[in-house]
């Protein structure tokens, strides 16, 4: 991940075989509280987030891969 207080990257990837399913939390600074868009450079897709599920540690952001996929999600804050 880089963070930055007007904006960050985050990148997920699966380097398996298989298809890979988790809940990662994002400790960006200042998402807090806040909703955010999560634009993915490689699909075009936008995703609606609340900050503080980002945050969460049991919710975090739910990522769902194909064998060797990966997202390049640009947070707009």
């Amino acid at each position: 991940r880089w963070d930055h207080p007007r904006g960050g990257m985050v990148v997920v990837v699966n380097l398996g075989p298989k298809r890979a399913r988790a809940r990662i939390p994002l400790d960006l600074h200042g998402i807090a509280g806040r909703q955010l868009t999560l634009h993915c450079w490689v699909n075009g897709e936008r995703y609606q987030r609340d900050g503080d599920e980002l945050l969460d540690a049991n919710r975090g952001l739910w990522v769902d891969l194909p064998p060797w996929g990966v997202h390049l999600l640009d947070v707009l804050r």
